[in-house]
């Protein structure tokens, strides 16, 4: 899908743009500022999270944005969604060694207008704005950040897909 954030390559206009806005935060923030994304992908999805720093508010706050872009046919993807109950969610966790030992840290919002069915699937957008700094620092040491989506396929009863985004590492 063409329209989700980041996924594509942007216009190099924007890139210069955001090039400089990002250099002009980078005096100012933390050891770690606005990011990404950080995705992870395969022949099946491309799942992507953003942290962006606003340095402006204090205590430090984060927005959280994640993508994914599910490869199904278009019109197996429209079928999910006309179901009705495929439950799309996202949450951050932190990273503590996989499995039952990583952190929760909190739910993300699906964005109006998601999940959305395209030519090459079903896509889906997520926001959790004002992530309080403190909630990503998740462990003594360098900090590793994921998402997790998820969603019901009703095609397969009792079933639900999991994903994994890429790791923002920082310290907080």
């Amino acid at each position: 899908m063409t329209n989700h954030r980041g996924f594509r390559a942007r216009p190099l206009h924007a890139l210069a743009a955001a090039l400089i806005i990002a250099a002009s935060l980078l005096a100012a923030a933390p050891s770690a500022s606005a990011s990404g994304p950080y995705c992870d992908h395969d022949s099946d999805f491309n799942a992507c999270l953003w942290l962006d720093w606003n340095g402006t508010l204090s205590p430090s706050y984060w927005t959280a944005q994640v993508g994914i872009d599910v490869h199904l046919p278009e019109q197996y993807g429209r079928e999910i969604i006309v179901c009705g109950n495929s439950d799309f969610q996202a949450s951050l966790w932190g990273d503590d060694g996989g499995g039952d030992d990583d952190d929760f840290i909190r739910n993300l919002d699906l964005k109006p207008g998601w999940p959305a069915p395209g030519t090459d699937g079903i896509g889906a957008e997520f926001i959790q704005q004002y992530v309080d700094q403190s909630d990503l620092d998740e462990d003594d040491g360098q900090d590793e950040i994921y998402a997790r989506i998820s969603y019901h396929d009703c095609h397969l009863p009792h079933s639900r897909f999991e994903f994994r985004s890429g790791t923002f590492r920082a310290n907080f």
